[in-house]
């Protein structure tokens, strides 16, 4: 490649890069928010704002309580499938662009037995969660007005896509230590895929480069993730008088193995309506992710049918690290720099109905927890839900929930409107 191609294509697709930063345009090609910013799990959990630590007795527990585990009675199944919608509208130099994403997948699958004891209580629990919904679109489009020697007065469109789930295999235990107080853990093991594109074009259509009239960057990973061990989790359940309990759990800090198999390429257009491919090359990348320690805390009060909750979560972000770089170039330590320890605050409400029929509603405050340079939060992120559990008979619950959320960021001449919406079926058969 001639020095004025290695100029624009470092101009271009550098200079891009930081004109479009944003969450989504820094993380599509890093792993650190896939690993560590969990969606939940539950229909009945996610109705409730995820204020789930202190309330117990299905499979559920398995992800926010292992102790709640040991409020289990007999044997049952439970499962549940999710479907998730999201829209972004972004702007750019004041060109509006949207893009949506819709995914259908597993929530969580898992079987608990309570062993039967003479007192107290031995319960057992195996089960599959999704930890993270990694399906997203992002486009933006628009033309560049500044006066960059570089990328002013082009036409730019961006466009990125990722595709995958990663999951949490678990099995707990939860006994009942005294009276009304339990203990559980739980060991988990990660793994996933994500398949990442990234495309980037730049249209010279003031003729400000000679002799090239456009550019083309194209860029994609297939991700896959896999642990490096076990992710123990350590709750406690207190119930000191009848129909009020507190709850808490520690996660502890774990690695994952992620294995990036990459391409990278890069076209000029030129003047004369010709074309080059100027750079192409892929390759095998690999190193590992610490996912940092967690602490969850949770109180619920249950009164005359009416079941109030409410938690905090504190996540130590200053514990994950890179073993080394990602093939992007991310710095080890990027998380120490970027990134502050985050407290998630969540509060719920569940009405028992007579006849069987359970309303419910919550409300969660999750602050985006990356900033970019220069960022400004317009809007920071908070979730509402709804649900209901449905009287099936003594043997099955069915539980339907609808949660949605909005965010607002702007960076420079960029700005981005995220709407995102959740549906979440869940059920359960008591032997």
């Amino acid at each position: 490649m001639n020095s004025m191609g290695m100029r624009i294509r470092n101009a271009v697709a550098g200079g891009a890069v930081l004109l479009l930063l944003s969450p989504v345009a820094t993380f599509a090609q890093s792993a650190e928010i896939l690993a560590v910013v969990p969606t939940g799990t539950g229909a009945r959990p996610l109705a409730m704002g995820e204020a789930y630590h202190a309330i117990g007795g299905d499979i559920h527990s398995l992800y926010y309580n292992p102790a709640g585990l040991g409020l289990v009675k007999g044997l049952s199944i439970e499962g549940g499938i999710s479907h998730r919608s999201t829209v972004l509208n972004t702007s750019y130099f004041g060109t509006e662009s949207n893009s949506k994403v819709f995914s259908t997948g597993l929530d969580n699958l898992g079987l608990v037995y309570s062993i039967p004891t003479d007192r107290g209580s031995l319960v057992f629990a195996i089960g599959a969660h999704r930890l993270r919904d990694l399906d997203n679109r992002y486009r933006l489009e628009g033309y560049n007005t500044s006066d960059d020697p570089d990328l002013g007065e082009t036409w730019i469109e961006a466009n990125d896509s990722d595709r995958g789930s990663l999951y949490g295999y678990a099995a707990g235990v939860a006994v009942e230590v005294s009276k009304s107080t339990y203990i559980g853990f739980s060991l988990e093991a990660i793994s996933g895929s994500n398949s990442y594109t990234y495309l980037l074009d730049a249209y010279d259509t003031d003729d400000v480069w000679t002799p090239y009239d456009g550019h083309r960057w194209d860029d994609g990973i297939d991700y896959s993730y896999q642990s490096k061990g076990l992710r123990m989790s350590v709750g406690t359940l207190w119930m000191p008088v009848q129909g009020l309990s507190f709850g808490g759990t520690i996660r502890m800090p774990t690695d994952i193995e992620i294995t990036e198999e990459w391409y990278q390429s890069e076209i000029l257009y030129y003047d004369d309506e010709t074309s080059e491919v100027t750079y192409d090359d892929d390759g095998l990348y690999s190193y590992a992710l610490r996912i940092p320690f967690e602490f969850d805390m949770g109180a619920a009060l249950s009164i005359a049918g009416v079941t109030m909750s409410g938690s905090a979560s504190f996540t130590d972000y200053s514990q994950a690290w890179y073993s080394k770089s990602p093939y992007d170039g991310f710095d080890p330590d990027f998380f120490v720099n970027n990134y502050e320890p985050q407290w998630k605050l969540g509060g719920g409400m569940e009405l028992a109905v007579p006849g069987g029929l359970a309303v419910r509603a919550g409300y969660q405050w999750s602050p985006l927890v990356f900033r970019a340079v220069g960022e400004e939060i317009v809007r920071n992120r908070e979730i509402y839900s709804a649900g209901i559990g449905l009287p099936m008979g003594d043997l099955i619950h069915l539980d339907l929930t609808y949660r949605t959320a909005q965010w607002e960021t702007g960076l420079g001449a960029t700005s981005e409107v995220w709407s995102h919406g959740q549906f979440i079926m869940s059920f359960g058969y008591r032997f």
